[in-house]
């Protein structure tokens, strides 16, 4: 009867230890480009907007779910389905970017 909660556990400490090696790997990618000779500042920063939008997204429609507005079903597929639209308006805010504000790869 003790092995479901060491099961749990180990369910629980490895979902954690994945999420944790994710979070640091995306901050890595966001920091490292700062101390490359290679990048430029433009870039590096571009990148760090970018991330930071996303991850804007992606706690704003998460939060949505919880909110008054708009019909409970609608406010529970977005909420669900907020990662996925975050990296979704992530990425069209990334293409708009560099055509509107001079930003090349090679800048």
């Amino acid at each position: 009867n003790l092995v479901k909660y060491f099961t749990n556990f180990t369910d629980e400490t490895f979902a954690a230890l994945v999420a944790i090696i994710f979070c640091v790997e995306a901050a890595k990618k966001v920091i490292l480009p700062f101390f490359d000779p290679s990048v430029s500042g433009t870039i590096a920063l571009a990148s760090t907007v970018i991330a930071v939008v996303t991850l804007a997204a992606g706690i704003a429609l998460s939060n949505l779910k919880r909110s008054p507005y708009g019909p409970a079903p609608i406010r529970n597929i977005v909420g669900d389905f907020a990662p996925t639209i975050a990296v979704g308006i992530g990425c069209v805010f990334a293409a708009w970017l560099p055509g509107h504000h001079s930003i090349t790869p090679d800048a």
